[in-house]
């Protein structure tokens, strides 16, 4: 009888808490660039330097969280 390749539990757990943080990572970074975006409609400049901003910031901060996760669950 062939096994079954299902994962095991603590493959699981794994799993989940990767595919949580990429999803905790993708909305960090959306909600910068949503703020910059929103900044430069009501402050315009000429260029997109607000949405620049919020997208490093956003990049930056979820990138901190995931390393800070990481180390903290070793």
């Amino acid at each position: 009888m062939p096994q079954s390749t299902r994962p095991s539990k603590g493959q699981q757990g794994a799993l989940l808490r990767y595919t949580s943080m990429a999803s905790q990572m993708a909305i960090t970074i959306f909600l910068g660039v949503w703020l910059g975006i929103k900044a430069d409609e009501h402050w315009p400049l000429g260029i997109p330097i607000f949405t620049l901003i919020g997208s490093l910031a956003g990049v930056v901060m979820a990138v901190y969280v995931v390393i800070r996760d990481v180390l903290k669950n070793r």
